[in-house]
């Protein structure tokens, strides 16, 4: 069976946790702390959408990465400031959903990011395990979404670039 670990087990990675160990294809465990391991702990993984609740056995949960052991894939689903925790887990692959429809330009989300944003938040993911891996999924405005490819793909070479992107 497939260990998956589920690093930042808050909205979205509570949400993906909970439907992965209740699919029965991976044991699913979590490095998490505070309240969120306490629950974890307690009553496993947990999801409600509408009347439904859907429950599953958290495989392991742990605030400490060595307790753990060995995960197949670990996704990340944290705040800048948890990165220390996952550079100690050290992971095979890191595998990251690049979505770009935060920029300021999107016209669905517009959280206010500009193209250095996405480059610096690649910077800090360089040298955690075998990757980063980026996999394209999301970015409405075109312009908006050249410049930060462009400006990511640039963090991932480790070269520094002279361009200014949108």
């Amino acid at each position: 069976m497939l260990k998956v670990c589920v690093v930042g087990a808050g909205a979205i990675g509570g949400f993906l946790g909970t439907r992965l160990a209740a699919a029965g294809e991976a044991s699913v465990a979590a490095l998490a702390r505070g309240a969120t391991l306490v629950a974890l702990r307690d009553h496993g993984w947990r999801l409600q959408e509408g009347a439904t609740l859907l429950q599953a056995p958290a495989a392991t949960a742990s605030d400490d990465p060595h307790a753990l052991g060995p995960q197949d894939l670990i996704i990340l689903t944290v705040k800048g400031q948890a990165l220390p925790a996952l550079r100690d887990f050290d992971p095979g692959l890191l595998l990251v959903s690049a979505g770009f429809d935060a920029h300021a330009a999107d016209p669905l989300c517009q959280l206010g990011l500009r193209a250095d944003a996405f480059a610096t938040m690649t910077r800090e993911l360089r040298g955690t395990g075998a990757g980063p891996v980026m996999v394209l999924e999301g970015g409405y405005d075109l312009t908006a979404l050249r410049g930060s490819v462009a400006a990511t793909l640039a963090a991932l070479s480790w070269a520094v670039s002279v361009h200014r992107f949108p």
